[in-house]
């Protein structure tokens, strides 16, 4: 019996990796008192202090593990291609799943994320693929390869190559893994005291620029940490735990013609112990959808109970922002390209103007995964599309997932996740209050009623439409009655989609203004929509 099925991953951000010699001595197995209730990983002797420490463990090598790279390396060369190189550290971790992988469906996300992580690797899930066969006899398995390497190698740029496999009874199982590598980076510490802290320096691939790091700390919160730039491609940032205790998520991401991509996603563990072992229910709470409406229906459904669990509001579903995330999860099922940029549409941004939607706010994941949850678990584990699941600045989304090829019973997933803020009804009264709380918060002033009333003319005259030249002449002449006690008044003007997004910091003139008048009015704008918010702040001197 030959079963052959791959699954491709490659770190764009958004896109949580999907699944993405003989036997070495077991340090991975199945449960054997109740194998239909778990699997589990056990520990590992070559789990590692420090992720991409030198030297790496050598490759081991076997008649089925020379053959497959026999392969590849000629696949490369007719491809034009630098040939994968082998990674021991891939083929420890592939020998650890080998050994509990499913007979009958994909490997999880998060099984394959916690071997890689043992064993040293920051980047992404790999690109697997999963062959039941005979490690004896490598001949069958080459030959069913031969007819996939070449679309396998043209799905990405891959560094590494890692072979694993396991006698499994009747069935032998081989994992073959591909990886992209887009970042090295220097020794990182993955086990630090409470209170520590670590640095986290290396260098971008060729091809990206802008590295960004963030951090999802043990309460569910992201944290934007300082990148200082190094030469042409170099960056440092420093990691700490400061009061936290517990598994903290890293993450470095830079960006290409694609967008910005993830090029290592890790957990740092702060004042406690890296777990040692992973122990997964073989029995499934998220079933393959049979219809594209189900499985977007079960994701809204994840999303607004992430949100929930953060103190969050929940998300309404946008039919419009649905149709333009269903196009571009579309898109990334024919082109196998899951990234943020388009060659055809641009960006999230520029693909929901063209929709004719009108926001203040876009923001996008993407995805690749072979369950509704598991894609959900992922996103929400990478801290940069986290931030935008449990973001304040959104009340809509749109999602769009597209159903793609069948993988060992399940289908593959392409989702698109589309954040926008639409702005609601307000109450002009509690508007004023937030606005003035802002200002005095900042500086100690005064309310003048007769400010406030040209301030309020002024913003209802621009809520109607009226240009900003024009209600600020009536202002004017309103002002030489109304203000005559002032000698000097000063005016601050802003729409906003959202109160929370005013900051007058910095815009509130010198020490001598004392005295503010708010005008708060609620329109059509030409980015945000109807419901803008028009915000004009008056500032007046005696």
């Amino acid at each position: 019996m030959l079963v052959l099925y791959a699954c491709g991953g490659s770190g764009k951000q958004g896109q949580q990796p999907s699944w993405r010699s003989a036997p070495t001595t077991a340090t991975a197995r199945a449960q054997t008192a109740a194998p239909s209730e778990f699997i589990e990983l056990v520990e590992s002797p070559t789990q590692a202090s420090h992720y991409n420490s030198p030297p790496r463990t050598v490759a081991p090598t076997s008649p089925l593990s020379t053959a497959i790279l026999q392969l590849l390396n000629e696949g490369s060369a007719a491809a034009g291609l630098a040939p994968p190189v082998p990674d021991g550290r891939l083929y420890q971790a592939l020998t650890e799943l080998a050994e509990v992988a499913p007979l009958e469906s994909p490997l999880t996300y998060s099984l394959i994320e916690f071997a890689m992580q043992r064993n040293g690797i920051i980047e992404p899930s790999p690109h697997l693929v999963i062959i039941q066969g005979s490690i004896d006899e490598p001949g069958p398995i080459i030959e069913q390869l031969r007819g996939s390497v070449g679309d396998i190698l043209s799905s990405g740029t891959y560094e590494r190559v890692g072979i694993g496999a396991a006698r499994r009874g009747d069935v032998d199982m081989v994992l073959l893994a591909l990886q992209e590598s887009n970042v090295t980076t220097k020794p990182i510490v993955r086990e630090i005291a409470r209170g520590g802290s670590a640095s986290i320096e290396g260098t971008l691939g060729s091809g990206f620029s802008d590295p960004h790091a963030f951090h999802t700390d043990d309460g569910g919160k992201v944290h934007n940490m300082s990148v200082a730039l190094i030469g042409g491609s170099g960056f440092r940032t420093l990691f700490s735990c400061g009061d936290h205790e517990g598994r903290q998520q890293v993450e470095i991401t830079a960006s290409d013609t694609s967008g910005s991509t993830v090029l290592a996603n890790f957990p740092i563990w702060c004042g406690t112990a890296a777990p040692r072992t992973m122990r997964l229910s073989t029995g499934s709470d998220d079933p393959p959808p049979k219809t594209q409406e189900e499985a977007e229906a079960r994701m809204l459904v994840l999303v607004n109970k992430d949100r929930a669990e953060h103190g969050l509001a929940p998300l309404a579903l946008d039919k419009r922002v649905t149709a333009i995330a269903r196009l571009h999860s579309d898109e990334m099922l024919e082109t196998g390209n899951v990234a943020h940029v388009s060659p055809r549409t641009g960006s999230a941004g520029d693909r929901v103007k063209a929709g004719g939607v009108r926001t203040a706010v876009v923001l996008e994941n993407v995805a690749r995964a072979y369950g509704v949850a598991e894609a959900e678990l992922g996103l929400m584990n990478s801290p940069g599309h986290r931030a935008n699941l449990l973001s304040k600045d959104v009340n809509h989304v749109g999602i769009g997932i597209t159903l793609g090829k069948d993988v060992a019973g399940r289908r593959e997933l392409l989702v698109t996740q589309v954040f926008i803020h639409i702005p609601q009804p307000i109450k002009v009264e509690s508007v004023r209050k937030k606005v003035a709380a802002k200002i005095k918060s900042i500086k100690a002033m005064t309310s003048s009623h007769e400010l406030r009333q040209v301030a309020q003319v002024f913003a209802s005259e621009l809520a109607r439409g009226v240009t900003t030249d024009q209600a600020s002449k009536q202002a004017s002449k309103s002002l030489d009655t109304a203000a005559r006690g002032f000698s000097r008044v000063s005016t601050l003007v802003t729409a906003v989609a959202n109160v929370t997004a005013f900051d007058p910091t910095g815009s509130l003139g010198g020490a001598q203004v004392s005295h503010f008048g708010i005008g708060v009015a609620q329109g059509d704008h030409p980015v945000m929509g109807e419901g803008a918010i028009y915000l004009v702040v008056l500032l007046g001197q005696k």
